[in-house]
Formats: C-alpha cells, sequence, structure tokens
C-alpha cells in the first residue's frame, strides 16, 4: 500500500512538473484582461491609481478605447471613440491624460478627463501652435508632478495642471520621433528617439528635469533597435529590442559610453520591452505571450509562458505600500498583473504557507483539523532536493542551503491526500 501511494505521488509530481510545468510558471502572472468585452484592440498603456482603480488605452482600425476598472482588473468599464489612435494614459486623482493620434486634422492629440472618467475633452495640436503633426506617442508625470508629451518632429512639450500654458523642451531635433519617456529622480530623465514610431535608435538624456536634451547613446551606426529600456541611475540601465537581426538585451554601467549584450534570443523577432522591479527582478516580452525573467540582475534569463498566447506590447509599474507591481498588456485586450511578493498563501482554511519568494525559510500553518505526515521539496527537474517529517501545528522549513529557482512543496497528508505548492527561492 505504501509504495501504491508513493506511485501515485510520483505520478502526480511527474504531471505537474514536466506536463503542467507551463500552467505552474504561468500561476506567476495573473490575467486581469475584460473578458467579457471580447476586444480586438491592442492595449498599448496602463496607468494606476492605487491597488483598485487604473486605467488603460489601446486602439484597432475601427476605433479606439478607454478602459477602467474599480476592483484591480475584475471588471472593465468601456468607453470607445472613433478617429482617434490612443497611445498612452498617465492617471492622477485630479485629472486623467490621454495622448494619441487625430485623424481629422492628422495631428496628436490629447484627451483629458477631471472627473474620473465620466467625461471627456480634447485639445488637438494644430501643428501651428503646437507642431506635433502626426502623433502625441507618450504622456509621463515626473517627480514635481509635472506632466510631459513626447511626439513627432522632435518634440518634448511639459506643463503643470493647466493644459493651456505649454512649455517646449529643448531637444535640438526637429526631425526623429521621441516616443518614450521615463524619470530616474527628480532630474535626471531619458528618452528614445528615432525615425520609427515603434522601435528607437537613440537615446536622449536631461540632467535638469526636462528641460534641455542631448544624446547619450547613438545607435544609428549599428544594427541595433531600442523598444524599451530602463534606467536604475544615470550610468546604470538596459535596453531592450533587436541587436544584429536577433532579440537582444543591453547593459551599460558608464552613462552609454560602453553597451555589453547580456541577452542574445530568436532570430528574426524583436523583444517589445522590459523592466526591473528592483536589481535583481527583471521581465522581457518575446513573442506569443512569452515572458523572460531574471531574477539575478540580468545575469540569466529563463522563458515562462503568461497566460496568453498573445503577444505583449509593454510593461508598466505601480507600487502598493512600497512594494512594485507589474502589469503587462498587448494583442486583443490582454492585461496581466504580476506581484513581486505574496505574504501569505492560504491553500484553504485550514492551511496557510508563507511566505513566496523565500529567503531562508518557509512557514506552514495548520489548524488542529489537519495534519500531514511528511513534506517533500523538488525542483523543476522532478528531482526531489528535500524530505520533511512530522509536520505540527507550526512548522518551519529550512530551505537556506537550496539554489535559487522555482521548487514545488510536496505536503503528504492522511488518507492519500496531496498538497501542492509552488515557490520562489531567492
Amino acid at each position: 500500500m505504501m509504495a501504491f501511494n508513493h506511485y501515485i505521488s510520483y505520478i502526480l509530481i511527474c504531471l505537474i512538473i514536466f506536463l503542467g510545468n507551463k500552467l505552474n510558471l504561468m500561476s506567476e502572472w495573473i490575467d486581469v484582461s475584460p473578458k467579457s468585452l471580447n476586444l480586438k484592440e491592442t492595449i498599448y498603456d496602463v496607468s494606476f491609481l492605487d491597488s483598485d482603480t487604473a486605467y488603460a488605452v489601446g486602439w484597432s482600425s475601427a476605433r479606439s478605447i478607454i478602459l477602467k476598472t474599480t476592483n484591480a482588473g475584475n471588471d472593465w468599464q468601456l468607453k470607445e471613440f472613433t478617429g482617434y489612435y490612443f497611445f498612452s494614459v498617465e492617471a492622477t486623482f485630479n485629472q486623467i491624460l490621454i495622448v494619441g493620434y487625430s485623424s481629422r486634422c492628422m495631428c496628436g492629440v490629447l484627451f483629458f478627463s477631471i472627473d474620473h472618467g465620466s467625461s471627456w475633452n480634447f485639445y488637438e495640436f494644430d501643428g501651428e501652435k503646437n507642431p506635433l503633426t502626426f502623433g502625441a506617442m507618450k504622456v509621463r508625470k515626473n517627480f514635481n508632478n509635472i506632466f510631459f508629451i513626447t511626439g513627432f518632429n522632435g518634440f518634448v512639450v511639459y506643463f503643470d495642471d493647466d493644459e493651456e500654458k505649454w512649455f517646449y523642451s529643448n531637444t535640438n531635433n526637429t526631425t526623429d520621433i521621441f516616443r518614450d519617456i521615463k524619470f530616474i529622480d527628480e532630474f535626471n530623465c531619458f528618452s528614445l528617439a528615432g525615425k520609427n514610431s515603434n522601435v528607437s535608435d537613440k537615446i536622449y538624456y536631461s540632467s535638469n528635469a526636462g528641460k534641455d536634451w542631448e544624446v547619450y547613446t547613438d545607435f544609428s551606426e549599428e544594427q541595433i533597435l531600442i523598444s524599451g529600456f530602463h534606467f536604475f541611475t544615470p550610468y546604470d540601465g538596459y535596453i531592450f529590442g533587436i541587436s544584429q537581426g536577433q532579440e537582444a538585451i543591453l547593459k551599460t554601467s558608464d552613462k552609454g559610453k560602453s553597451w555589453v549584450r547580456i541577452y542574445q534570443g530568436d532570430i528574426g523577432n524583436m523583444l517589445s520591452d522590459g523592466l526591473f522591479l528592483d536589481d535583481k527582478l527583471g521581465f522581457a516580452a518575446k513573442r506569443n505571450g512569452v515572458i523572460l525573467q531574471t531574477n539575478d540582475g540580468g545575469i540569466n534569463w529563463i522563458p515562462l509562458q503568461s497566460p496568453t498566447f498573445k503577444d505583449l506590447k509593454g510593461f508598466r509599474v505601480h507600487k502598493q505600500n512600497e512594494e512594485p507591481i507589474a502589469y503587462a498588456f498587448g494583442n486583443d485586450g490582454t492585461i496581466l498583473k504580476f506581484s513581486k511578493t505574496t505574504d501569505v498563501k492560504q491553500i484553504n482554511s485550514n492551511l496557510i504557507i508563507y511566505p513566496n519568494p523565500v529567503n531562508n525559510y518557509i512557514k506552514i500553518e495548520l489548524n488542529d483539523q489537519v495534519s500531514f505526515n511528511k513534506a517533500e521539496i523538488f525542483n523543476l527537474l522532478g528531482e526531489k532536493v528535500k524530505i520533511i517529517s512530522e509536520l505540527s501545528e507550526k512548522k518551519i522549513i529550512n530551505v537556506e542551503n537550496l539554489p535559487k529557482g522555482l521548487y514545488l512543496l510536496v505536503l503528504y497528508g492522511t488518507y492519500d491526500s496531496i498538497t501542492i505548492f509552488k515557490f520562489q527561492k531567492n
């Protein structure tokens, strides 16, 4: 009987590890897409006010959409517009700003709401007073609550809460598309620029809060195109895209003077974006919903299948109680959510396991109505790496000697019951 129980356990573990490997890894990302709306639009940006309230924008050939959730993505409200193409959204508690392209005047457009999205007004950059002809690409708020808009013809403009008064940044560029902007601190910020609205070959840098810009790195003479970027300091950063015809991630530690390729992937494909949640945990988006993940600052990258097989276009981060939460978005209304840590995992009312990820110890709390005979830990190759016996009401499992990676904790209970918990060892 004991051998039979072990045989059943082995079969279940093998099924989870080998057949269910992708499903287990998918659980790290949660799908919060508006499934009931059956969207065909690509989501190009997401902005969260808090842990519950968020806005998302996107478009298809037929229309542009604005999505709003007030319950962390469980339900979404939809507004649709024709004649416009929405690329970016920035939400604050006072107003929501959306930028894109107006097909009516072939120019950039700014939509704004001061009543939490109930009604919308818009302002078109008419090409004369504010010549962002052919589109505005990104809207972001800096550390001083100043809004920046990037777009075509080398323009970066900024303003405070009054949209009537605009200021023009000095980019010394009248031809490139400035399509993204990110702020490191109160003074330092970066922007991507180039001839293409989807990828860039230049990085611009400003040390005076976005008022003046200079070329940081110019890849126009090399076979490198940038889709996304992430900087920790003016000296340390990553770029994501394609290099010499292959997926690539490059890193600099000397303010862009030199770049080291730290990842080289599929030929003929491009990584669509990337970000880091801290100096160790980072992501990059491949095709078909596959997300590269690093847990060691970019030294190693592991491809994981997310809950979708749709192409992902970008990432956005929201901080909740100083804890970063990542969002990925892309084709057919796809929106995914990733929490860096899960403090407590309640398997059922009788069992609580925490934390996850774990550094040294896993804590298991059982009530007096449940018991387990023993526990085992397996790596994702199916190898047993640890055996734990006699689980009491409160049990602490030491995993500090395990290498970094993903593991399965298998709890063996009475009546041949099995409970499986996947955790990440930092």
